[in-house]
């Protein structure tokens, strides 16, 4: 449904994909480091904006509000 992508720390912006299930549910996956490699992890729309809203990132706030209502609406813009 979309990409953005989130900075997380120094040079580290991994990208996090926003899909829809076939009942409508929405997720995100984002590729989070442990240790020594990144892992593939499920993230909830609200975790996103929470992380957003803390680090204060109105911009990424904004980015993930369009992606989700661009995808509740069926992909149109």
């Amino acid at each position: 449904m979309g990409v953005l992508r989130i900075p997380l720390g120094g040079p580290y912006r991994p990208l996090a994909h926003l899909y829809e299930g076939p009942d409508g549910t929405l997720w995100w996956t984002v590729r989070l480091w442990e240790i020594d490699r990144a892992c593939p992890r499920v993230v909830s729309t609200g975790a996103l904006v929470a992380f957003a809203r803390a680090n204060r990132l109105p911009g990424l706030e904004r980015a993930v509000a369009s992606l989700v209502e661009r995808a509740r609406h069926g992909g149109r813009s």
